[in-house]
Parts: structure tokens; sequence; C-alpha cells
């Protein structure tokens, strides 16, 4: 229940004459923000359970989630606070993580803005990943959420074992 009171008439003292109030039954509103927060809690833990590295990012191409193996990369990499990377631009980020690849960062972002635009339904491009112990290689895939806040959502699998195993091409 939800009470409401207010004073509606005051004597001259300052004393209540008369008052007004009101209680409504909100266990529809509780039923629903319990559902809402379950929900939450599951796509929390589905999200986080993926070994894949994944972002979501919002239209302006700022990262606003990451999941446990995206923390977890960022962390075995020498970023000091992995909750630093909410907010950031993700192109930034792929950047850094390519040793500053302008051609890797190039195609990226036109398959974001491909993707985000509506032209195609979703992007993936195989490149490399520099990390400070060692070369790895990682597929990155951009997916729309098609939701109002027009988020993307961008995962990289690290295909390092895949790509070792490739024969060398002279």
């Amino acid at each position: 229940m939800l009470s409401r009171g207010a004073a509606v008439s005051r004597s001259p003292d300052g004393r209540v004459l008369r008052m007004i109030g009101t209680h409504v039954d909100i266990t529809g509103k509780k039923q629903i923000e319990e559902s809402w927060r379950m929900a939450s809690q599951f796509q929390r833990a589905l999200f986080d359970a993926l070994s894949a590295h994944l972002l979501v990012l919002d239209r302006q191409g700022k990262v606003v989630q990451t999941n446990a193996a995206w923390r977890q990369y960022a962390r075995d990499n020498g970023v000091p606070d992995v909750t630093a990377d909410v907010g950031v631009n993700y192109l930034e980020l792929l950047t850094c993580l390519t040793g500053g690849d302008s051609q890797v960062v190039q195609a990226a972002a036109a398959g974001i803005a491909s993707v985000a635009s509506g032209e195609l339904p979703h992007f993936q491009l195989a490149q490399p990943f520099h990390a400070p112990s060692s070369q790895r290689w990682f597929s990155m895939t951009v997916t729309p959420v098609h939701d109002a806040e027009q988020r993307l959502v961008v995962s990289h699998e690290d295909v390092s074992g895949l790509k070792t195993a490739e024969p060398s091409r002279k």
C-alpha cells in the first residue's frame, strides 16, 4: 500500500483542522518492478556466462556495458580500472587493442556505421588484436539490439588457436 496524507486546512495558530489522505494498492507495480529486476539479473548472468568478450555500445559508439570475459581480458592486459571502459568510445579502445592499426579501425568503423544505419543486419571482421603478453587474433561481430536506444552488441571471439593452426602462406 502507498499511503499519502496532507493537511488541507489549518487554524490561525497552525493546528491541522482538516486532512485528506489516500491509500493505493501498488501490488501490481511492485510485481512489475520485481519482474524487471529478475529479468535484469538473468540478462547480466547470461551476458557474463558467455566466453566471448562482449561490449554494448550506445548510438554514439560509447561503451555502456561489458561482460565478465571483457573485464577479465582488460585486467589481464594491464587496464587498471576495467569499469573505466564504460563511457569510452569503442573505436578508441579498438585503436589501443589493435596497436593503432588504422585499417582495422576504419573497417570496423564502417561496419559499425552500416549496422547502425540498418544497411547491414550484422557485420563481422576477423582481425588481430595486440595483447601485451602475446599476439592474439579475434573475430569481431557487430549486432544491432533493435531497441529504442539503438544499441549495438560487439563481440570479440578469440580465434588465436584457429589462426595458429592455419598453414603458413609463402
